[in-house]
């Protein structure tokens, strides 16, 4: 016998928590034992007091699952990286969805490293850092003395800089 059950979506899952909006995210990612946060819809930020996702240990996944992470900056900021990996700390991102759609996007920095600023590691294997802007250098990743591998389907496109 087959049985089938539909769930609502959740936004972000780990373990058994659920987080629902960027300030939840970034709390969990900080505070939690937990290492993989799965993207079962967008996270937005709001409002243009937001600061970056702070990624601060290591062994961080975040698997966007087909889902969208954006900072949603309307104006350039010194801080306004969609995610910062800082020294010592490493993010794998994937994309679970099985189409790849997965996107890191929405950062307008002021300096370097719209999409994401590296310090740590950073390992991308699936989905996109697409659409970030920087006044600067490295609108969609800037490495400041961190290491970056790309690997499987990722994708890098779409970014907008006034200095190479």
């Amino acid at each position: 016998m087959l049985a089938l059950s539909v769930l609502p979506a959740m936004p972000v899952t780990a373990g058994a928590a659920e987080y629902t909006s960027w300030d939840e995210l970034q709390s969990a990612i900080s505070e939690s034992g937990e290492t993989e946060f799965t993207l079962t819809q967008d996270i937005i930020a709001s409002g243009s007091s937001t600061s970056p996702l702070q990624i601060r240990r290591k062994g961080i996944v975040i698997d966007l699952n087909g889902h969208t992470i954006s900072r949603n900056r309307s104006s350039a900021h010194g801080t306004g990286q969609v995610i910062v990996v800082h020294k010592g700390a490493s993010l794998t991102v994937k994309d679970s969805s099985g189409v790849n759609a997965g996107k890191i996007t929405g950062g307008w920095a002021t300096y370097n490293g719209a999409g994401i600023y590296v310090y740590g590691t950073l390992i991308f294997e699936g989905g996109s850092i697409t659409g970030n802007k920087s006044e600067d250098k490295g609108a969609g990743i800037f490495l400041n003395g961190g290491a970056f591998y790309v690997c499987y389907g990722a994708s890098l496109k779409k970014w907008k800089t006034n200095r190479i």
